[in-house]
């Protein structure tokens, strides 16, 4: 495919980063140490890196109805 390891690794991370920002409630400290990071603040540096946004702002997409995604469309 023409990347590195590395950058599958990271493409990895941040898939995984973004079902856990998106489906848990979880803080991201949480995230960060289920992820393998050993402080926060490399996750939330590393996040930003690789997808020009923080953890936080990605949240904030969420939806916020408490039946999920599924109680919208039935409406």
């Amino acid at each position: 495919t023409g990347k590195t390891t590395s950058v599958h690794l990271a493409e990895r991370v941040v898939r995984e980063a973004k079902t856990l920002l998106l489906s848990t409630e979880w803080n991201t400290a949480d995230i960060a140490y289920a992820l393998g990071f050993a402080y926060p603040t490399y996750f939330n540096n590393f996040f930003k890196k690789h997808t020009g946004t923080t953890p936080s702002a990605v949240r904030t997409l969420r939806d916020p109805s408490p039946a999920g995604p599924a109680a919208s469309a039935a409406v």
